[in-house]
């Protein structure tokens, strides 16, 4: 089972978006500026309308109050860290991670149709 699972995630703006992130594993969304990353993880969280499912182990975001399933789910945004880093550069993906990572840009992504390339 996976730990989070994107089916079908589309906004006015994006997808829509498909892929399993499994219990333990790390992925990286990377992209420029303007590529979608914000708005598929605001849409992740419930901050924007959106369609298709998202679910957390057998707990299905549209089965409950956005107040239930945002104890589930959160939205951090990016900081410049200090450990391992200086505060002029982000820490390396390997402090983020726990040094295992997967990463895919998000052009790449939408451009699949959201499909992910570690999709089993």
């Amino acid at each position: 089972m996976s730990a989070l699972r994107i089916e079908a995630l589309a906004t006015k703006l994006i997808g829509p978006i498909s892929f399993d992130v499994a219990a333990g594993e790390c992925l990286a969304l990377m992209g420029p500026s303007g590529a979608g990353k914000s708005l598929l993880l605001r849409a992740i969280v419930d901050l924007d309308p959106s369609t298709g499912n998202v679910m957390v182990g057998v707990n299905a975001r549209d089965n409950m109050p956005a107040s239930e399933w945002r104890k589930l789910v959160a939205l951090v945004p990016a900081r410049f860290g200090v450990v391992g880093g200086s505060r002029s550069r982000p820490l390396s993906r390997e402090h983020r991670c726990g040094g295992a990572h997967h990463e895919i840009g998000a052009r790449r992504l939408l451009r699949m149709g959201g499909r992910s390339p570690f999709h089993r």
